[in-house]
């Protein structure tokens, strides 16, 4: 986790339209969760873009997302964005990694941690 985590801090990230590149993924990403399960605000995610961090194989293959209140980062697979391997899909659960905590310094305990999809939109959907 220590190298990967550095490498996704400091990846890039920005929002791109429904039109444009990655405008699938953003539109995933609004529909699943459309308050952040970190910082509990309504969010309007920005796409990681690998393309100039070089991270493992297995990490190549996630979608992430920053939230721009918070700049807390959480991936998912590509395959469950792009609802490939349906079949996969019914029998595995669906888990999102939360990747960095952003300035939810209290928070540092989750990084790294997977947890079911449906789990996260719990938290994003409780009020403190």
């Amino acid at each position: 986790m220590g190298d990967d985590s550095r490498q996704v801090s400091s990846m890039e990230f920005k929002r791109y339209g429904y039109m444009f590149f990655g405008g699938n993924v953003t539109q995933w990403v609004d529909k699943t969760f459309p308050s952040c399960p970190l910082c509990k605000k309504p969010s309007l995610w920005e796409l990681g873009n690998s393309g100039k961090v070089k991270l493992g194989w297995k990490n190549n293959m996630r979608n992430y997302f920053r939230c721009p209140n918070c700049m807390g980062i959480i991936s998912v697979e590509m395959a469950i964005v792009q609802k490939r391997y349906l079949i996969r899909s019914l029998f595995k659960e669906q888990n999102a990694r939360i990747e960095s905590v952003g300035n939810n310094s209290n928070l540092q305990h989750l990084i790294g941690q997977e947890y079911p999809i449906k789990t996260l939109q719990e938290w994003a959907s409780k009020t403190e």
